[in-house]
């Protein structure tokens, strides 16, 4: 018992039970969490056993949880500031925890709390994916998430049945520069790197394909101000485009993420100034792109083999009411 540590911030002398996780001991209220958790209540009906391990008079209840998992999941049930309802903002590495043990623990409130978190970075409308965009890293713990976090997600929104979570989660995930990561985990199983490796070809096939339509059709639009211009530089750019995908370097350019309101601006200028597209002509790329991305949005749980976007925010409706 030498070897064991007290929690920092977790360990009360005045509180009557003893959790231990790999090598760190919580002393915390266990009324407190008997009426958080049934999982806690039912454990502390059972008579503790004569041969139970005991320190300071209490016995020691050990979990197979890691220590900073089980820190993060206790600062949250017992602390109301550590992990605060939306807009407040988390991260990953303290949202994960508290998701899985939430649940594990039958924790109900703290896991719609959490679960809530999470469906605000994984929209299930284009309107909200383009807020969460423009938000930038405000509430965005998903921004430039790596792959480990983003098979995270899936495994998450399996495991709990978080159906919805799972189209963004598997777009997110085909951004990865690291395709042998997703093909060699141990825990995805095979049916997902299937529906992943089948939606990856098709982002990047025919769906960029269609998300830049509006370079070349078409080809002569109404109101131009430079009509011997705009076209061939509409044409030009779009061909730029093909021969970047062409470069192996590069990382795949997915259908929402392949043009944006920077490039916009870059190709916009005065009328037959070299290089740039009159103010009409990109206003109404601006429409046609808005819209080739809404009917991607659309088909997006299908290209995955997810169903359709009714069914899933369905189901959404009824975990979270």
């Amino acid at each position: 018992m030498s070897a064991l540590r007290r929690a920092e911030d977790l360990y009360f002398d005045d509180c009557g039970l003893l959790l231990q996780a790999e090598d760190t001991l919580f002393r915390v209220s266990g009324d407190l969490l008997a009426s958080q958790s049934s999982f806690f209540r039912d454990m502390q009906s059972f008579p503790v056993p004569p041969d139970a391990t005991k320190i300071d008079g209490l016995q020691v209840v050990a979990v197979p949880d890691s220590a900073e998992d089980m820190a993060k999941f206790l600062k949250a049930v017992l602390l109301p500031t550590f992990f605060p309802p939306l807009p407040a903002e988390t991260t990953w590495s303290t949202l994960a925890p508290i998701l899985r043990l939430s649940h594990k623990y039958t924790v109900d409130w703290l896991l719609k709390r959490a679960v809530e978190h999470l469906s605000a970075t994984h929209p299930t409308t284009h309107a909200d994916w383009r807020l969460l965009e423009q938000a930038a890293e405000q509430g965005n713990f998903m921004l430039g998430a790596s792959t480990d976090v983003c098979l995270d997600a899936i495994l998450l929104a399996r495991q709990l049945r978080l159906d919805w979570i799972l189209p963004m989660a598997f777009y997110r995930l085909a951004r990865t520069k690291d395709p042998e990561a997703v093909l060699a985990s141990e825990e995805l199983p095979m049916q997902d790197k299937v529906r992943w490796v089948v939606g990856l070809r098709l982002l990047d096939g025919p769906w960029r394909t269609n998300a830049l339509e509006c370079f070349w059709d078409p080809r002569g639009i109404p109101g131009c101000k430079a009509k011997g211009n705009c076209p061939e530089m509409r044409i030009g750019y779009r061909m730029a485009l093909a021969r970047r995908w062409d470069n192996k370097e590069n990382q795949i350019s997915l259908p929402l993420d392949i043009w944006g309101e920077q490039t916009w601006a870059a190709i916009t200028g005065k009328p037959k100034v070299p290089g740039m597209v009159c103010q009409v002509c990109v206003e109404e790329m601006k429409k046609l792109k808005r819209a080739a991305d809404e009917r991607f949005w659309q088909a997006l749980p299908e290209i995955f083999g997810l169903g359709s976007w009714a069914a899933l925010e369905a189901i959404k409706a009824r975990t979270m009411a």
